[in-house]
């Protein structure tokens, strides 16, 4: 268990709480902490702080004693603040090494001893939610032993109804005890063989309380899913008395040795070389007898095939998965090849002026063979050839020609995919995260030919790293008819799987799969031999060009390279942009290698005292870090290779900037962390940064725009931009051309200067990308934007503040609208509806601000709710039939909760022969009736323009005898009028408002703005009356910590109860901690009874109601 000698000192027992760790290893559990006890010491070098205290519960004054311990070669597991403890140990007199005594710790266990310390561990913020006279009650009805009772089966039963805690406190209070405690009792078993606390974290994570029985089942399978090493697995089997031939030694034996020999690339191996690998893994001296090879003959065979007349064997896997994914590539070709595609030349010209870039007689030539015709496609070339510019003009043309398409870019790393996201502009995920990948039990479940992936456009990149199992995987879930387009380096490494795929298929016939391979150097011009040698060192040739951008340092040995390692980074890494210099190293030891060097980098770019120590690591805030596995999970997750920045440190965790988004490590995710100052050269061949325009550049790219615009002056006055957009494109080229730049340089500030003065500066490509949502510019240097429902830092920055000032006065001016410092707000609508709202100081002080809510073309519909699972079936049934039924519904949510698309979904219910006129501050509802008429709020600028508001729409919308009025935000005086006309002949109109509960907006919100009429005058017993006449149901639409949207509430609008408040009864309501959406046995027969009154079928199944009468009472 350690290496502690305990004959020293004789042994002592002291119980009490667990203080705080001075100092902790989250690997192996050493550590230094403290413990406070009741006990009585008699010597004052036993304890470091002495306090009396007055007992809550005896109200007798109580002594304290705070002691030191040391467990620094003792595997203490993680304790919160307050867990009742008992330690056992001896105390040594450090008197010498400048130090008081401590207590050297030979035992630690949870254990209980009295009342006021179990009372103080349930109050502690470990339990949030339960109170201290919660805390007090359980022990009195419990005991003092709170970890015994937890163990019971009916513990949270009886917690609810004892205690009468609810149901979410009740299962946290029973699930934190269980499972801290199944860790330490794990990690208790498993550290002396050297399972670290993370793994044990792990495995209670996916096997629960059944984690050690798994393992000892089969050390290897489970101990493969948390992450063990082999060896690690090899120690578990013997730790639980498994012999040297048992079976799931001698599999995981046969598996292993297939593992390491097709770590070569190949899907075969020599059969001699096979056999000597098993041989090895099957004698390695952990276990003390010798295994002949033939007692592993069953598992080999029933792993790998046999060539006899080669002499080589198969992984049956493998060759499955090769010859699969063969079949799955004549289905995508030969479905694909016969079928034309509307592409004309033209398409490559608009391309060139969205993406700002003229392509080369390769690149022109590569659209043809991408876009003319469906199937699989190949698109190669080494760096600096513009494979990245010619996909970017592709996916815009494809857009064009197919503008209802769905298109899914995707890369076999996480890193990968970030670059690519970053350089298109457009979300990118891995293949993984493409095919919904989802570990379970020992095996995963993701997208095949039965689930496809729903995408009619897939763009691979970075195709070179996909191994034969990844790519079997995703051609089984593509549909047929979807076309594949592959891009990658086939110089650069490939995959460390088995498979040599983008090599394989290059070797294919030009009638099957089509190639483009581009050859032509775009990028590094201007003198830089970078590219140059690159090419030279494919074709074998060492002798190399140096100049400034390219030096060879020689070194006799590694100390001497480390030493120039540092004295470069010193020079060149960038704190503010760690990204900028990269540290690439063949080899992981030695002196020179990836972990040594990382060490000694840290201390010399990041030092500090306060740390994660982790291993022999230690974790900073700022570190630079990379993650050496795969973490499927929706939230929190990573993936291999992915690259971030520590933002924080906790107790036992860190929090990490990964891809722009802030992710929570915990002690289950630490084993996959690792310092990334330098990194091996696999993992960093898609490490290349997207590069901004330096200063210098921004100022060169300030002054091209200063001499187009005094050239062009006079010829703006009687055209707008857009009409002479080709002559300015044409006009900027050229004056970038005479600049003093390399190719590169030239190219960043070309670009920069186009989007500045054609489109929306930084934050253009972001109003392109479909999947984002919202777009907020807090300073000039900070934007931010929702996509895909998560809120994530970009890295688009204005130059300064008055060139966010300028982009902001073009997009107001755009709208008809006018913003100064006279009028230092404006409201503005986009072309494509797009909703915008900027401030200048002075009302923001601290600089201009910008919010754009983009106009969504795709609204989404009943199934999509159900698809994201932001409801279920019953739900959406019922909704549908409340609509059609004329039952009028207010949609309730906060900012940014979805209301306005619920809205939308649920307005597309309505009958077709209805009149319909919608109010909106932004016309964005999209609906299909026929006999629509949609109205919009003004806002006046000026004196002259008249400002029309929702009242005043709503008033003028009931003269128009509408058979419904949908309101797309309740928010003023226009409630009363809209409520009014609910209840008096337009029952089934619809509107949405803020509100965070169907409660809150009853009680509270509505309330309030009809305090904003001033012709109405109402009691709020008045006030309740008229809510629950007119308003009928409430749906509840809230946004998740993880992005998603879910419908928490229907509710029923049932009339007033006794003390004037609105009735509500819940229908349905979503159970935020077993992610369920529970029907509340609540029958609306009101509701149901007036459905079926207009002629309308109801399937009263949907509630699962025994008795129907208990539900109106």
């Amino acid at each position: 268990m350690s290496d502690i000698d305990t004959t020293q000192s004789p042994s002592s027992v002291f119980y009490g709480y667990f203080s705080k760790y001075t100092w902790r290893n989250e690997k192996n559990g050493n550590s230094f902490f403290r413990i406070v006890t009741k006990q009585e010491l008699f010597f004052e070098q036993q304890y470091c702080k002495k306090e009396v205290k007055k007992n809550p519960i005896t109200e007798q004054e109580e002594t304290l004693y705070t002691i030191s311990c040391d467990g620094s070669k003792y595997p203490v597991p993680a304790y919160d603040e307050k867990t009742p403890i008992r330690i056992r140990g001896f105390f040594r007199n450090l008197h010498d090494k400048g130090f008081g005594w401590d207590f050297q710790i030979t035992d630690i266990r949870e254990s209980t001893s009295d009342e006021i310390t179990t009372i103080e561990y349930l109050n502690s913020e470990a339990f949030p939610g339960v109170t201290y006279q919660n805390a007090v009650d359980i022990v009195r009805l419990f005991g003092t032993d709170i970890f015994a009772f937890i163990k019971k089966a009916t513990a949270k039963q009886e917690l609810i109804e004892k205690v009468d805690l609810s149901p979410e406190t009740a299962d946290r209070i029973v699930a934190t005890v269980r499972k801290t405690s199944a860790e330490r009792e794990l990690f208790a078993e498993l550290s002396e063989i050297g399972i670290s606390y993370g793994a044990c974290a792990k495995a209670i994570k996916w096997f629960g309380n059944n984690a050690i029985s798994c393992l000892r089942k089969d050390p290897y399978a489970y101990g493969k899913k948390i992450g063990l090493s082999y060896k690690q697995e090899e120690l578990l089997c013997k730790h639980f008395s498994h012999s040297a031939n048992t079976s799931c030694r001698l599999r995981a034996c046969s598996e292993k040795a297939s593992d390491n020999v097709s770590t070569s690339g190949h899907i075969w191996t020599d059969m001699r070389v096979y056999y000597q690998e098993v041989k090895q893994l099957l004698n390695n001296h952990i276990f003390d007898e010798d295994i002949a090879l033939s007692t592993c003959m069953p598992f080999i065979q029933k792993q790998m095939l046999l060539d006899t007349q080669n002499e080589r064997f198969y992984d049956r896997s493998l060759l499955i998965a090769e010859q699969r994914a063969a079949r799955n590539l004549l289905r995508l070709a030969l479905a694909g090849n016969r079928e034309m595609e509307p592409f004309r030349g033209e398409l490559v010209e608009e391309a060139q002026k969205v993406c700002g870039i003229r392509y080369g007689r390769q690149q022109r030539k590569a659209f043809n063979k991408l876009l003319l015709t469906r199937g699989v496609k190949i698109l190669t070339g080494g760096p600096g050839t513009g494979k990245t510019s010619t996909i970017n003009g592709m996916l815009h043309a494809y857009e064009i020609m197919h503008p209802d398409h769905i298109i899914r870019l995707c890369a076999p790393t996480g890193r990968a995919a970030q670059r690519m996201s970053e350089s298109t502009g457009r979300t990118a995920v891995t293949i993984h995260r493409l095919l919904d990948y989802q570990p379970d039990g020992l095996g995963a479940n993701y997208r095949n030919e039965k689930n496809p992936v729903d995408a009619d456009l897939v763009v691979v990149d970075e195709m070179s790293m996909a191994d034969i199992r990844l790519f079997d995987m995703l051609l089984a879930a593509l549909k047929t008819g979807t076309k594949l387009i592959l891009v990658g380096d086939v110089n650069q490494l490939e995959s460390v799987g088995a498979g040599s795929v983008l090599n394989d298929l290059m070797g294919t016939s030009d009638l099957f799969i089509e190639k483009n391979r581009l050859t032509e150097v775009f990028r590094q011009k201007g003198g830089s031999p970078i590219i140059d040698n690159s090419q030279k060192i494919n074709e074998g040739n060492i002798h190399l060009h140096e100049c400034e951008d390219f030096q060879i340092i020689h070194t006799k040995c590694e100390e001497e390279t480390l030493e120039q390692t540092k004295i470069l980074m010193q020079k060149l890494y960038n704190k503010d942009n760690p990204f900028e210099t990269q540290i690439l190293c063949p080899s992981r030891k030695g002196e020179a290698g990836i972990e040594n060097c990382n060490t000694v980098l840290q201390d010399l770019l990041n030092p500090g005292k306060q740390s994660l120590t982790y291993g022999n690591t230690k974790f900073r805030v700022n570190d630079k870090i990379i993650m050496m596995k795969n973490n499927y999970s929706s939230k929190d997750g990573y993936f291999n290779g992915d690259i971030g920045i520590v933002k924080e440190l906790g107790k036992g965790k860190m929090v990490a900037d990964i891809r722009g988004e802030m992710v929570n490590l915990c002690r289950d995710a630490l084993d996959d962390v690792q310092l990334a100052y330098g990194m091996t050269i696999h993992k960093s061949q898609v490490s290349e940064q997207h590069i901004m325009p330096t200063q210098g550049e921004q100022q060169k790219a300030n002054d091209v725009i200063r001499i187009i615009s005094e050239k062009y002056a006079e010829k703006l006055k009687n055209h707008s931009i857009q009409d002479i957009e080709d002559e300015l494109i044409e006009a900027i080229r050229k004056e970038c051309e005479g600049l003093d730049l390399t190719y590169e340089e030239q190219k960043r500030i070309e670009k920069t200067v186009i989007i500045t003065a054609l489109g929306q500066g930084p934050i253009e490509e972001y109003l392109r990308d479909p999947n984002i949502t919202e777009i907020v510019v807090q300073r000039f240097d900070n934007v931010v934007i929702e996509r895909n429902g998560k809120i994530e830092s970009v890295k688009a920055v204005f130059f300064n503040e008055e060139h966010l000032v300028n982009t902001i006065e073009r997009i107001v001016q755009s709208a008809d609208r006018q913003i100064n410092q006279s009028v230092p707000i404006a409201d503005a609508k986009l072309a494509d509806g797009s909703r915008v709202n900027a401030t200048i100081p002075p009302v923001t002080p601290d600089g201009a601000t910008l919010t754009i809510r983009k106009f969504n073309m795709n609204w989404l519909k009943g199934k999509d709710y159900i698809k994201m699972h932001a409801l279920n079936k019953e739900m959406l049934y019922f909704l549908e039939r409340c609509v059609k039924g004329k039952q009028s519904i207010f949609i309730s949510g906060g900012t940014g909760s979805g209301k306005t698309t619920l809205l939308n979904m649920l307005s597309e219910f309505i009958p077709n022969d209805e009149l319909i006129i919608t109010i909106e501050d932004v016309c964005e509802l999209q609906l299909r009736q026929k006999n629509v008429r949609r109205m919009e709020v003004r806002v006046s600028n000026n004196k002259e323009m008249m400002k029309i508001d929702q009242q005043t729409l709503v008033k003028a919308a009931l003269r128009q005898r509408p058979d419904r009025i949908i309101l797309g935000e309740s928010r003023d005086g226009s409630i009363v009028d809209l409520i009014s006309a609910m209840s008096t002949g337009h029952d089934g109109s619809l509107s949405t408002g803020h509100a965070n509960s169907p409660r809150n907006l009853c009680d509270v919100r509505i309330p309030i703005m009809y305090s904003m009429n001033k012709e109405a005058d109402f009691s709020e017993r008045s006030i309740a009356m008229q809510i629950a006449e007119a308003i009928k149901i409430i749906v509840q639409i809230s946004r998740m910590p993880d992005g998603s949207r879910k419908i928490t509430y229907i509710s029923h609008v049932d009339g007033v109860t006794a003390d004037g408040k609105v009735n509500i009864k819940d229908i349905f309501r979503y159970d935020e901690l077993s992610g369920q959406f529970i029907k509340t046995k609540y029958y609306p027969k009101k509701i149901v009874e007036s459905i079926r009154s207009k002629g309308l079928d109801f399937e009263e199944g949907i509630f699962k109601t025994k008795n129907k009468e208990e539900s109106d009472e």
